[in-house]
């Protein structure tokens, strides 16, 4: 369970979602509904074929109005995403792309930007007694864990080069070094119905969660760093474990992470999950 007060990126709700596309289905099929029927049927008169057409038209608007959400519309959407990705070269000027979505960017040719380059934005300062702190496991699971620092760096390494971009501030390409979320969720016994992945920071006034889609957890688009460039995470960075999220904003990399929470929820359409994406790059 989320604790009370913390502030929730990335979630929409499927009611809102359904209500969405009900409203849709009767405004454009109402709409051509009332278009055709007004059309006067003559026997013999050439007119009589486009108010066949309109009917064509009505049964297919509201069929893939209707169909806009499901699986297989989903699917064909991601694959389409996917093929969208633009390859960017290896002198791209990364100022050129403060104002672009990593999700629609292919960074593999981009060098890696040095550390004293990197940008900073929201919370930076924060001290970590390594001691003291351990990462949460928890939400839908049936043994909520706790791991050390000293624990956690020696599981599994997951190392990837991924692209962060702040909305018209900065950008930067870094090989990020840590581990998968999702095996600490199998330790702890993950209940089989969660669907997404809520990742928290420092309880207090700048509190962040950021939720995610099982499947981005699965596939390791996003993992949790101790290590940038080689070098251990610094302060300022999120020391000791960030979130990194391919095709996310950075103001969802989540910093000074500290728990981890199993969330069970009815699935939305991948245009409501990164809703805050579409909202800052429309289409």
């Amino acid at each position: 369970m989320a604790r009370q007060g913390r502030k929730l990126r990335g979630v929409t709700t499927r009611p809102i979602q359904a209500a969405h596309i009900f409203q849709q289905v009767i405004q454009n099929c109402g709409q051509a509904f009332l278009w055709t029927v007004s059309i006067e049927y003559v026997p013999g008169k050439k007119d009589n074929m486009k108010r066949r057409q309109i009917l064509k038209l009505f049964t297919a608007v509201a069929g893939w109005t209707v169909l806009a959400g499901s699986p297989l519309a989903l699917l064909v959407r991601r694959s389409c995403a996917a093929l969208r990705k633009r390859l960017l070269p290896a002198d791209t000027d990364l100022g050129t792309l403060l104002f672009e979505s990593p999700k629609y960017l292919d960074s593999r040719n981009l060098p890696l930007t040095p550390i004293d380059k990197f940008g900073t934005m929201g919370l930076s300062e924060h001290q970590v007694d390594l001691q003291r702190w351990q990462l949460t496991i928890g939400g839908a699971v049936a043994r909520p864990s706790r791991f050390s620092y000293d624990q956690i760096i020696e599981m599994p390494v997951v190392s990837r080069d991924v692209l962060l971009i702040c909305p018209g501030v900065f950008a930067y390409n870094a090989r990020w070094r840590g581990i998968s979320i999702w095996p600490l969720l199998e330790k702890a016994g993950v209940d089989r119905k969660t669907t997404y992945v809520d990742v928290g920071g420092p309880a207090g006034p700048d509190e962040k969660v950021q939720r995610l889609p099982l499947r981005e957890v699965q596939t390791n688009k996003a993992f949790l760093a101790y290590a940038v460039n080689g070098k251990r995470l610094p302060e300022k960075h999120g020391f000791p474990l960030r979130a990194v999220a391919e095709g996310y904003v950075g103001a969802e990399w989540i910093k000074f992470i500290e728990r981890i929470d199993a969330v069970i929820t009815v699935p939305v359409p991948d245009e409501a999950e990164k809703m805050p994406l579409r909202f800052m790059f429309p289409e």
